[in-house]
């Protein structure tokens, strides 16, 4: 039954999804001779930068963090209508479990969301690739970091931690979706303001946690802020800040992850009588 949930999940929101994908490669392919288009020459003691490269660096970034964002909010638009409205009548009479259920539609909205993401990271790198701000900015700062004690292994296991992470945020981003909305479900009529509700809170206080983890982690690792200017500057042993860093983002997704995958099973089995 698992099988044919994710199946018939897939084949309700390819459509959206396929849109998506092919705004992300059309972006993309528009953007690429726009890095060859300088123009406004900005002063700088090594390189040559034009207005014109950082304007189509932070359009491109914009964009496709714009339809990101849309898939999520695909995903939430179809976790909704699928478990709350006409159709989850549909849903909670078929023969499976409420697990089956809930995994069936995180994991499709997980891969589509997922998929986007990835497109769009390689859709940017290939605009960018044979760029004139690409070939004249790309040594100099490598030049920089190994100036710096930067080593290629330690820039590949930062890159792979990076993927790592959005991948668990990407899976951890649905479960919350789930986890709104099965809250919502206490409220009766009023559902979707209290669904919208309760996911800017978890938004909220998860971003004072966040904060609470920094002023933590210097604390444990003995480092100092520095304010000059407008700016701040943590001062440490890198090496301890980064393990601290990984075990706080860890313990971060464990707790949430956990939580937003315990709660709605529970609320759809107990509160909506499924198996």
């Amino acid at each position: 039954m698992l099988g044919k949930l994710i199946k018939h999940e897939f084949e309700a929101t390819r459509g959206g999804f396929l849109l998506l994908y092919g705004i992300t490669v059309l972006l993309c392919l528009l953007c690429k001779p726009l890095f060859y288009v300088r123009m406004g020459m900005i002063p700088d003691e090594d390189i040559e930068i034009y207005l014109t490269d950082v304007v189509w660096i932070y359009v491109l970034c914009l964009l496709l963090g714009l339809i990101s964002t849309i898939g999520v909010i695909l995903s939430a638009v179809r976790f909704y209508q699928s478990m709350t409205c006409d159709e989850a009548y549909l849903t909670f009479t078929l023969p499976a479990t409420s697990t089956q259920i809930f995994f069936s539609k995180v994991f499709v909205g997980f891969v589509w969301n997922t998929g986007l993401t990835a497109l769009g990271v390689l859709g940017a790198i290939a605009a960018g690739a044979g760029a004139p701000i690409v070939k004249e900015v790309l040594p100099i700062m490598w030049a920089d970091l190994q100036a710096d004690g930067m080593t290629t292994q330690y820039l590949i296991n930062t890159f792979v931690n990076y993927g790592i992470s959005l991948i668990i945020a990407n899976w951890i981003a649905m479960t919350l979706l789930m986890f709104v909305i099965s809250i919502g479900q206490l409220f009766g009529k009023y559902r979707l303001p209290a669904t919208v509700g309760t996911y800017f809170l978890i938004q909220g206080v998860g971003s004072v946690v966040i904060c609470v983890a920094v002023v933590i982690v210097v604390l444990l690792t003995g480092a100092s802020i520095v304010a000059s200017g407008n700016s701040v500057e943590i001062i440490s042993d890198s090496e301890q800040m980064d393990k601290w860093i990984l075990i706080g983002q860890y313990a971060y997704y464990i707790v949430i992850g956990t939580i937003t995958t315990i709660v709605p099973n529970y609320i759809f089995k107990k509160k909506l009588n499924l198996a």
